[in-house]
């Protein structure tokens, strides 16, 4: 499913349950929690419910269970990462920048945003989160750099020739050697990724959260690398 088409679906359902929130609270809760769910609600309308208040200090995944909005954080995010993630699309298109390299600058920018804040904001936001999208953008070019590169050196060998040809078997051989050694690795590195995280809880050592989170968001980049043409991933 397409970005566009994801929009096309939460999007009315989100303000479909935003306005059945209203609805509910205006007529069943009591007028304090009224106005606790009202000033909530501004955000919800702008989907901006991940975002909190400069004088509050509170957890919007962890509020009261007073406000009613407080599980619309999480949607807020994918929400506000369809309107980044095509502007970042239409950018890199325009500039004729290389793929790899605009998303890359935006996945380092991201991390370093990510690291250098401090929770809840860094956990929240959605500019601190991009990184973990974008590593399985760049992941999926890189992935398919060498198979495009033998294909367009075909293409451009039939335009000087005038003639259309087929494919060398040396080149379907390369690409299908390819396509095995990163399904070989992919196997290998997959099962790492499947397993490290239940060896990690079971270490009495404490994991620092961002680290783990740091890990395990490239560990499985890397998976996405070998396997992205493996039915089975």
């Amino acid at each position: 499913m397409s970005q566009e088409q994801g929009a096309q679906r939460i999007v009315p359902l989100y303000y479909a349950s935003v306005i059945l929130i209203l609805l509910v609270v205006g007529s069943q809760f009591p007028p304090a929690y009224k106005e606790i769910n009202l000033k909530s609600s501004r955000r919800a309308v702008i989907m901006a419910s991940n975002f909190l208040e400069k004088d509050s200090d509170a957890d919007p995944m962890h509020l009261t269970g007073e406000d009613s909005f407080s599980h619309m954080w999480a949607i807020c995010v994918k929400l506000q990462s369809y309107i980044i993630i095509p502007l970042a699309f239409m950018f890199q298109q325009k500039s004729g920048l290389r793929e790899v390299t605009v998303f890359l600058t935006v996945l380092v920018l991201s991390t370093a945003f990510h690291l250098v804040t401090e929770e809840p904001l860094s956990f929240y936001c959605v500019l601190s989160r991009l990184w973990q999208f974008l590593a399985g953008v760049i992941a999926f070019f890189a992935a398919n750099k060498q198979q495009d590169a033998l294909l367009d050196e075909h293409q451009e060998r039939n335009q000087k020739n005038g003639e259309m040809e087929l494919i060398p078997k040396s080149d379907l051989q390369a690409l299908e050697a390819d396509m095995e050694l990163r399904t070989s690795l992919g196997d290998r590195l997959r099962n790492i990724c499947v397993f490290s995280p239940i060896f990690l809880s079971l270490q009495p050592i404490p994991i620092d959260s961002v680290q783990l989170r740091v890990c395990l968001t490239f560990s499985t980049a890397f998976t996405l690398y070998f396997n992205c043409e493996d039915v089975s991933l």
